[in-house]
């Protein structure tokens, strides 16, 4: 459905959308003529919550405790227990003898209550203070069924389901102050029932503020002292655990260990190398001794001599690893051994040479350096394999200590975390009972007896009805052109049969005027036109061979559908167009024009009449095409005789109808006897329809409508057919 459809649409159903909105708004209307007046008052209390009563805001804000503390004073308002006092107290005052100070109540008012409470109660009552009069009602409740339903489920000012219905409750925005407003038929009740409210809220508070003896901060501060008992053991039994295993920080001995160990490691492989080249050298020179000279090495006095030296030696190498902190002699004795073990040497030596031709002295002196290095290699070497066995042994006694101390310092955590957080909650709590405390409730703006009634939803009502009778409407039309099933539009015709269109004729009026008459004939001829040149289209060569005449044939599915209009007018057509044209019509009565004859043939026996007809009029040859009008074809079917001299089939619907089973199934037999698929003519098509076959319909239209819908259809410079 095109914009245009649609358009088309809601104009011919206009009077639906109008009058469905008008008859639900004014129904509306009607109904609500009697709707009683209600009256608002609103009051303001100021709580101190946020900022405290004084405006002490030091310690700071948690706005959530605030607006916990906000819901629970809300909830407290709303609360049935509040409610049902305020209407007890409400029923007190307007019965007891003191109630100057209460306004007086309309007489709808008066009425109701005199209907909620008994003469007998009301006469006990009213010599009664308030506060005992109160008191009584609440004794009352359980003898006197009827207050009871009165106050707890009824639905006068007096019940408590109405105060809960009519009374709101909020918060101005972020501020300390609570908004409280309440509606009632009566303007003395809003007033008092505010008034009232408030009070009770104010004692509730006061009340549960004196009630409120710190259990919760107590029990927190004990939590809080158990819990720092347990943080202060863990911490004592990390701080033994260090002292028991000397460990001060345990990541950074390890590491430290580690480090020294892997120094002291490397300076063994370097000692040991040092040892091995000494070692060399030494056994190099011994091999250069003679006998005398290898005898030296056997002398009990240079032995001696040699085991001194190399203790001090070995001193000496320890003392350059900080091991052996000796004093400045030691390299005095050192040589001095040197010296002594020298001349003991040339004493013992009698040679001057040796075999390989060297001194003797010289040989002496370089193996003696050589044994002495050897010594000190040696004694370097001991030194530093008792240092990395003894970093070895500290390093596997901390390994497995490192365990035992994450455990500690874990347990350390967690009883840290859980003496923070009870500490927390101990804070909160304390700051909670502050605000309570501090937070005191003052009226800021009293509740007053309103002298206007508040505004009615009346007219939100009407145009709320009005609005939805307009979608109501409006969905109805849309469900019924949804739902219609007629061919209706070209379009639509040619999906719903699956056939081309050739034309399609407009519906006539029944008693049409000059101004529309004119118009109509002008379009007739725009779709004769339109008609004659599918037929062409279909078959160039139609009516234009020497041979016998082409036969057209013109029918339809139903009875009524304008066969014999369509043949008429297609004969009209032809001869317009200088053809020789016969119509074959099953209808009584010849009349023949100029150009064209017009004959009938049998009805009671079609097939072979018209068969034999045909085949007759092909034989004279004097036309040069027949035009042959069969009856519906749901009730006769096709002679098989006539099949074969078709040229082409025109197929004439109305617009106004279904396309059912039958039009299918008599469509499909006349499709199999032809060679060609019949031409479809539409006919009954309403004006708008036909625009899209040949532009603007000619109809008296305003300057405004013709623009919208060239708009409506896209249409913005190219000028229409018939515009004029």
């Amino acid at each position: 459905m095109t914009l245009l459809d649609l358009a088309r649409l809601l104009v011919r159903r206009a009077w639906v959308l109008v009058a469905v909105p008008v008859v639900m708004g004014a129904t509306v209307f009607v109904l609500t003529q009697g709707q009683p007046q209600t009256y608002s008052a609103h009051t303001t209390l100021y709580t101190g919550l946020v900022s405290g009563y004084e405006g002490d805001d030091s310690d700071g804000v948690d706005y959530h405790a605030v607006k916990s503390a906000f819901d629970n004073l809300i909830g407290t308002v709303e609360a049935r227990s509040t409610l049902k006092t305020v209407a007890l107290r409400m029923l007190a005052q307007r019965v007891a003898a003191p109630d100057s100070a209460a306004a007086p109540l309309r007489p709808r008012t008066r009425t109701q209550l005199r209907k909620i409470l008994p003469d007998s109660l009301r006469r006990a009552l009213a010599p009664m203070t308030t506060a005992r009069a109160e008191q009584s009602l609440r004794t009352a409740l359980g003898s006197h069924p009827a207050l009871q339903e009165a106050i707890l489920s009824g639905t006068t000012p007096f019940s408590v389901p109405r105060l809960r219905s009519h009374l709101n409750v909020q918060r101005v925005g972020n501020s300390d102050l609570l908004e409280m407003r309440y509606t009632a038929p009566d303007p003395a009740l809003c007033r008092q029932t505010l008034h009232l409210l408030v009070k009770e809220i104010k004692t509730r508070r006061e009340r549960r503020q004196r009630q409120q003896v710190g259990d919760v901060v107590s029990f927190f501060a004990d939590q809080v002292d158990s819990a720092r008992r347990q943080l202060n053991n863990r911490v004592a039994d990390l701080r033994d655990f260090g002292v028991r295993n000397e460990i001060i920080n345990y990541q950074e001995q390890t590491k430290a260990i580690a480090q020294a160990r892997q120094r002291v490691a490397r300076d063994l492989q370097q000692a040991r190398t040092r040892l091995q080249a000494a070692q060399s050298a030494r056994d190099s020179l011994g091999a250069r001794m003679d006998a005398n000279l290898a005898r030296l090495r056997s002398n009990e006095s240079v032995l001696r001599l040699r085991r001194t030296l190399s203790d001090l030696s070995a001193k000496q190498a320890l003392q350059t690893e900080g091991e052996v902190p000796e004093g400045t002699g030691l390299q005095r004795r050192i040589d001095t051994l040197r010296t002594r073990l020298s001349d003991e040497l040339r004493r013992l030596y009698r040679l001057n040479h040796s075999r390989s031709g060297l001194s003797g002295t010289r040989i002496v002196e370089s193996w003696l350096q050589r044994v002495l290095a050897v010594t000190e290699a040696n004694a370097r070497v001991g030194m530093l394999e008792e240092r990395l066995a003894s970093f070895q042994e500290r390093y596997r006694t901390l390994a497995p200590l490192g365990s035992q101390l994450s455990g500690i310092k874990r347990e350390v955590d967690i009883a840290e975390n859980q003496y923070l957080e009870l500490l927390h909650s101990l804070n909160q709590a304390r700051l909670k009972r502050k605000m309570e405390t501090q937070s005191t409730l003052r009226v800021v703006d009293p509740p007053i007896v309103p002298t206007e009634p508040a505004p009615t939803n009346r007219l939100f009502l009407v145009a709320g009805s009005a609005g939805a009778g307009l979608v109501l409407a409006l969905g109805a039309v849309l469900a019924l052109f949804l739902l219609d099933g007629t061919l209706r539009t070209p379009r639509r015709a040619e999906e719903r049969t699956g056939l081309p269109l050739a034309t399609a004729y407009p519906v006539h009026p029944e008693t049409p005027d000059d101004a529309e008459a004119e118009p109509l004939d002008r379009v007739e001829t725009v779709l004769d036109a339109q008609l004659l040149r599918a037929l062409q289209t279909q078959d160039p060569s139609m009516g234009r061979e020497d041979a016998a005449p082409d036969v057209l044939l013109v029918t339809s599915t139903r009875r009524t559908e304008g066969k014999t209009y369509v043949a008429q007018r297609l004969c009209a057509e032809l001869v317009g167009e200088a053809y020789r044209v016969l119509h074959l019509s099953p209808h009584d009565g010849d009349e023949s024009t100029a150009g064209m004859d017009v004959r009938t043939y049998d009805t009671d026996r079609p097939a072979a009449a018209l068969t034999e007809r045909v085949e007759a009029v092909r034989r004279q040859n004097d036309h040069d095409l027949v035009v042959v009008e069969i009856p519906a074809l749901v009730e006769r079917a096709l002679p098989v005789g006539l099949a074969q001299h078709i040229r082409a089939t025109l197929l004439v619907a109305r617009a106004d109808r279904r396309w059912a089973r039958a039009d299918a199934h008599a469509l499909r037999s006349l499709q199999s006897a032809l060679d060609a698929d019949p031409l479809l003519v539409l006919n009954g098509t309403s004006l708008d329809a036909l625009d899209a076959l040949v532009g603007q319909v000619p109809r008296p239209r305003s300057l405004l409508r013709r623009r919208l819908k060239r708009w409506l259809r896209f249409e913005y410079r190219s000028p229409l057919p018939f515009s004029s």
